[in-house]
């Protein structure tokens, strides 16, 4: 039996008429990955609580954009998707009017970047960045999103 789930809470009321194009981006992300299970639950909190969640679950002592946490530990790129994505809004902003980017754009980049990272992608070395990084460009230009690394 396939599980398929994908939530979000706490949507910032600045993306509230958003939604659907969020969920749009999910989809393409499972058509273009060949996920056969999901359950994804997407959590937007203040800059205090990701800070303390990056500490405890990272040992950085610091804000972040978003955090990633797959359900299981994964040793290769899986065709299952389940796991926690907990964004920073505020970050996410900052690092937007910082970076001259759409914001709404820069928040489903990154949103993208923790789904690939759920499926076992990672960068944790030269390789793996650039093989996650045309991931990310690939999917992003089927949603119309110029590559956020130029």
């Amino acid at each position: 039996m396939n599980q398929n789930n994908f939530d979000i809470n706490y949507l910032p009321k600045d993306y509230s008429s958003k939604s659907s194009e969020i969920f749009e981006m999910f989809e393409i992300f499972i058509k273009s990955c060949n996920i056969i299970k999901n359950s994804v639950e997407v959590s937007f909190v203040s800059r205090e609580e990701i800070k303390e969640l990056n500490k405890k679950f990272r040992n950085k002592d610091i804000e972040t954009n978003v955090l990633s946490f797959p359900k299981s530990v994964i040793s290769r790129i899986s065709n299952t998707c389940e796991g926690e994505i907990i964004i920073c809004n505020d970050f996410v902003l900052k690092e937007a009017r910082e970076q001259d980017k759409d914001p709404f754009h820069h928040l489903l980049h990154l949103f993208l970047h923790s789904l690939l990272h759920l499926i076992g992608f990672t960068h944790d070395n030269k390789n793996d960045a650039i093989l996650m990084e045309r991931k990310e460009i690939e999917l992003l230009s089927k949603f119309g999103i110029a590559d956020p690394y130029k």
